[in-house]
């Protein structure tokens, strides 16, 4: 597995790296459980600390936090690795970044559980189903050039079991395949165990005596040594709070529309942004320097915001904004009032409330007689239809508050999350079949197989969960001087579809056509002589000029001419593209988004084709 510092390449010039070494260290036995286990998940539990960031809780006891050294900071993470105790791990993080991953991590596992796709056995403490033993711990410290920050290097061999059938999963699963007529996962076959060796590197920051993981610290400092910035600043930015939850969000708009870098970057959370705060004296001038450039003049006339929670989170959402400036030369407003927002610029206005009402009204047109598509829309407007408050996260840090970009990400998730219940999810995964067939049927005029779903559905369910049992797909490549392509022919066409290389394809097409002739094979792969196969089988229809294009589509065109009149195909499967060439007007119309006019006339056209007229 790949560490974010493998070998450190710290800047030229700064302070000499001694490394401590730590031989592994005798510690407590860790307090067996039953042994149940998981294969794959073990490698990204340390990874960048990507696991300490969904971490909730207090290490071995300690009601302080972090460890008295980074030594020890480091076997605390393998220890509360090793007793499968993610809770354990958040307990080392820097205080700001724990009570926010604390809480994130809670409400997460809490609307899981609620919708059903973990059970409620779940425990963030004691991960059910999962087995980890570390042996031949190892850590090594290389202090940088300030006191108060250090890297440390952990190692060790990881072993990992899982017993799939002790994992905390819900019912959602097994009730989803059931809807979509699919096998459920198969608990026996997520069983396994494996040994990997970990050689990892995290960032430790120091507070009052303690010392403590960062995961944004680790990757500021990954940060600084990839691009070479130079040593750690001794002290950061001083952070911009508000003394309300509005006012943190008047400072960070007022900082966007002063086009200044450092207060936009103090108005966040130092909880999450201590990290960017630190180390921004490194990298501040040259980028203000290029803001400072931008011809942009602006101001914010007009803010007027509504907030909701309790504690030290709330969210404030936007109710109305008006902004008005000049922006190389051209003057421009933006008005945002009851959900709508409107953009004027160079006497030009555009409202987007009235765009997508107009598309709205011409999708309602395009699904008219789609019923299928119509119920699966309304089932998800119904099921967020008491969806909460979407705003910016604002949260109290030292009694001020600030802006919360992490906290903001999260909450919306869950907003989303808790605007379903788990037979909303039933409902309206029932009503997805449906809809693609239908959407299948009009693409295919007709020829759609609702079978092709739920079969390619199970072989990812499968190969996500890496499920034995798929069928499997072996060419031998067709080189000079071999025999033809060898197919194992599949139980039907849906695995050719999965194949890469065209002539492969076009041989497990065939393949499978000698088994059952009625099969629907594209004719493009069919008669690959017409010249189309490896365009339509790659989409490259955008790599050709006109005169390239053209000329394709004119001699394709003769040769399913003679299929038609040889009555080896009928004129309905006869490629859209072909069949239209005239409305092309000499042109790729692949390359032609941007020509509205061009893209008009051949809609035009495409319909007098497709009507016969």
């Amino acid at each position: 597995m790949a560490a974010p510092f493998q070998q450190p390449a710290f800047a030229s010039g700064s302070l000499p790296q001694p490394e401590l070494a730590v031989e592994p260290v005798s510690r407590p036995v860790k307090q067996r459980r039953s042994r149940t286990a998981v294969g794959g998940l073990v490698a990204g539990l340390l990874a960048v600390g990507a696991a300490s960031v969904f971490a909730v809780s207090s290490f071995a006891g300690s009601n302080q936090g972090g460890a008295d050294s980074p030594e020890a900071l480091g076997l605390a993470m393998m220890q509360s690795v090793e007793n499968e105790d993610m809770l354990g791990l958040i307990d080392v993080m820097l205080p700001g970044e724990r009570d926010l991953f604390r809480e994130s991590a809670v409400d997460f596992v809490n609307e899981f559980i609620r919708l059903e796709l973990l059970s409620p056995a779940a425990d963030l403490s004691q991960i059910a189903g999962v087995d980890l033993d570390i042996e031949n711990e190892a850590v090594i410290v290389r202090p940088t050039n300030v006191d108060d920050i250090s890297n440390v290097a952990i190692s060790g061999l990881m072993t990992a079991t899982v017993d799939g059938e002790a994992l905390p999963i819900g019912n959602m699963i097994d009730d989803v395949a059931a809807i979509l007529e699919v096998p459920s996962p198969d608990r026996s076959q997520m069983s396994g165990s494996g040994s990997e060796a970990i050689d990892t590197e995290f960032t430790a920051v120091e507070r009052d005596g303690r010392w403590y993981f960062s995961m944004m610290y680790t990757a500021a400092e990954f940060a600084r040594q990839e691009v070479g910035l130079g040593e750690i600043p001794v002290t950061g930015l001083t952070p911009i709070g508000g003394d309300s939850p509005e006012e943190a969000v008047d400072l960070l708009f007022k900082s966007v529309i002063d086009l200044n870098l450092s207060d936009m970057i103090a108005t966040l959370n130092p909880g999450e942004a201590e990290a960017l705060q630190r180390y921004a004296p490194l990298f501040l001038d040259e980028a203000q320097s290029e803001l400072t450039g931008v011809p942009l003049q602006w101001s914010l006339e007009e803010a007027e915001y509504s907030t909701t929670g309790s504690g030290n989170r709330r969210t404030v959402a936007i109710e109305t904004l008006a902004i008005e400036g000049v922006a190389e030369g051209v003057p421009f407003s933006l008005e945002y009032r009851n959900g709508c927002a409107i953009v004027s610029a160079d006497g030009e206005t555009f409202d987007l409330c009235d765009a997508v009402q107009s598309v709205s009204a011409e999708l309602d047109d395009f699904f008219a007689d789609a019923k299928p598509i119509a119920d699966l829309v309304d089932r998800v407007e119904l099921a967020l239809n008491d969806i909460g408050p979407i705003g910016i996260t604002v949260r109290e840090f030292d009694g001020k508050w600030y802006v919360s970009p992490i906290g903001t990400y999260v909450d919306v998730y869950l907003t989303v999350l808790r605007a379903l219940d788990a037979d909303e999810i039933r409902e309206i995964v029932a009503l997805i079949p449906p809809a693609i067939e239908w959407f299948g049927n009009e693409i295919t005029g007709g020829m759609f197989d609702p079978g092709m779903f739920s079969e390619e559905l199970d072989t990812i369910v499968d190969d996500a969960l890496q499920v034995d049992g798929s069928t499997e797909l072996e060419v031998v490549p067709d080189e000079p001087g071999t025999a033809p392509l060898e197919v194992d022919v599949p139980t039907d066409a849906s695995e050719c579809w999965k194949i890469v290389d065209v002539d492969a394809a076009i041989a497990c097409f065939g393949a499978e056509l000698e088994l059952d002739p009625d099969s629907w094979v594209p004719v493009e792969l069919r008669y690959p002589e017409c010249g189309l196969s490896d365009l339509y089988w790659s989409g490259g229809y955008s790599q050709l000029s006109d005169e390239e294009f053209t000329t394709l589509l004119a001699d394709a065109s003769g040769c399913f001419d003679e299929l038609v009149s040889s009555e080896q195909i009928d004129s309905f499967f006869v490629p859209w593209e072909v069949d239209v060439l005239n409305c092309f007007e000499g042109r790729n119309w692949f390359n032609e988004f941007e020509d509205a006019v061009y893209l008009e006339r051949v809609e035009a056209c495409f319909g007098t084709a497709s009507s016969g007229d």
